[in-house]
C-alpha cells in the first residue's frame, strides 16, 4: 500500500509538470524543491557542513548561495524529467548539446566501447537520455549494491511518502490557481469584446437616429 501511494503521488506530480509549459513547470518544481528543503533542517546542515569541508575559504553567504542554486537545479531537473516523453531526436538539440561528442565518436571507432567516468553532478540523467536520442544509448553502472539500495530505500520509505504528499498538496493548488488566472483572463477578454461590440452598435444607432427623440434621421433614408 505504501509503495502504491508513493507511486501515485510521484506519478501525479510528474503528469502535472509534464502537462505544463516548460518555464511554468520549472518555476513550480523549483518552488516545491525550496519548500521541501526548508522543511528538512538536517539536509541544510549537512549541505553547509560538506561545503565548509570542501571550500573552507568560502563565507556563509557564498555557501548558502550555492545551496540555494543547487536546490533550484534539483527542481529544474524534476521538471525536465517530467518532460522527457516530449523530447525527440528532432527537438533535443534545443535543450541538450553534447559538448565534446567528437571524443566519444573517436573512442567508439576503436571498437572496444567507451566508458564515461563522472560524478553525480548537474543534470547527468538528462545527458544520458539525450545521448540515447542522439543515437548512442548508454548503460549506467552505479556504486551501490542491490542490498545497499534496499536498506536505504527501507530507511527512507516513510520520509519519501510524506514529502511526496506534501509536494502534491503544493502543486495541486498552484495548478488550480494558474487555471483560475487563465479563466479570469479569458473572461476579461470576452467582456472587452462585448463592450467594443456594444459601443459599435451604439455609435451606429446614433448615426441613423435622433439623439433626443430616437426617430430615424435623414441618414437612415
Amino acid at each position: 500500500m505504501t509503495d502504491w501511494l508513493q507511486y501515485a503521488a510521484a506519478a501525479t506530480i510528474v503528469k502535472i509538470l509534464g502537462a505544463l509549459p516548460r518555464p511554468v513547470a520549472r518555476a513550480i518544481a523549483s518552488t516545491v524543491a525550496r519548500v521541501c528543503f526548508a522543511c528538512l533542517p538536517k539536509l541544510r546542515k549537512a549541505a553547509e557542513f560538506n561545503l565548509h569541508l570542501a571550500f573552507p575559504d568560502w563565507d556563509k553567504n557564498k555557501r548558502r548561495d550555492v545551496i540555494r542554486k543547487m536546490v533550484r537545479n534539483l527542481g529544474w531537473m524534476a521538471a525536465e524529467f517530467a518532460r522527457l516523453p516530449k523530447y525527440t531526436r528532432d527537438n533535443i538539440e534545443q535543450f541538450v548539446i553534447l559538448d565534446g561528442h567528437e571524443n566519444f565518436l573517436a573512442g567508439k571507432q576503436r571498437g572496444n566501447g567507451v566508458i564515461y567516468l563522472t560524478g553525480h553532478i548537474g543534470a547527468w540523467e538528462l545527458s544520458s537520455f539525450a545521448h540515447a536520442l542522439y543515437g548512442f544509448p548508454l548503460a549506467v553502472v552505479v556504486g551501490l549494491s542491490a542490498d545497499d539500495q534496499e536498506v536505504a530505500a527501507q530507511g527512507d520509505q516513510f520520509a519519501y511518502l510524506w514529502w511526496a504528499l506534501v509536494a502534491s498538496a503544493l502543486v495541486v493548488p498552484l495548478t488550480g490557481l494558474l487555471g483560475y488566472m487563465n479563466w479570469q483572463l479569458a473572461q476579461s477578454r470576452l467582456r472587452e469584446s462585448q463592450t467594443k461590440l456594444e459601443l459599435a452598435q451604439r455609435i451606429e444607432y446614433l448615426a441613423y437616429h435622433d439623439g433626443l427623440t430616437g426617430l430615424p434621421n435623414r441618414s437612415m433614408f
